[in-house]
């Protein structure tokens, strides 16, 4: 049909709303609080759809606006090159979320 999108654009748009409202509003900077059952549904999303992990995606970013462009920035292009970010390749993410701010 025409005016009509794949159904796989949906699912996309789903995820980056998901990754904005959810994980980086809602979790990382807690400005914004969600009804429990739309947490679940973020959650349960982005599990099923791209693998991520809520605490360690939020821990990760907390820690990139702590440390900043600084040496121990998780993902800072200056610190690691572009490279690994534009090649797919991303920080071990368990490991480094772990590592507790100072």
């Amino acid at each position: 049909m025409v005016g009509l999108r794949p159904r796989r654009d949906r699912s996309y748009h789903i995820t980056i709303v998901s990754v904005t409202v959810f994980l980086h509003r809602c979790q990382a900077h807690r400005a914004l609080d969600l009804h429990p059952l739309a947490s679940h549904f973020f959650r349960l999303w982005l599990w099923m759809t791209t693998g991520m992990v809520t605490k360690e995606w939020a821990a990760i970013h907390r820690k990139h606006h702590a440390k900043c462009e600084t040496a121990e920035d998780p993902h800072s292009p200056q610190q690691v090159g572009i490279k690994p970010g534009a090649l797919g390749r991303r920080v071990p993410v368990r490991q480094e979320s772990y590592t507790r701010i100072r």
